[in-house]
């Protein structure tokens, strides 16, 4: 997490999307001028999700984003 932090802090995304899938919440950026997204990932190499939308932008609020799309599947 702390590398997708650096990348929010300089600028590296555009857009942030959260995506239900399966039940679960997951997160998304997007780098559009190099065509490039993200998914945030644990340690150990799991896709980090969350249970509910409130906890996953819970954790956008804490690295100062306040935009960000929702997208159920």
């Amino acid at each position: 997490m702390a590398g997708f932090r650096q990348l929010v802090e300089s600028g590296g995304i555009d857009e942030f999307v959260v995506q239900r899938f399966n039940g679960l919440y997951h997160l998304f950026a997007i780098n559009r001028n190099c065509g490039v997204s993200y998914y945030l990932r644990e340690r150990r190499g799991d896709y980090k999700t969350w249970t509910t939308l409130d906890r996953a932008a819970a954790f956008l609020y804490s690295i100062n984003i306040t935009c960000f799309s929702v997208r159920c599947a």
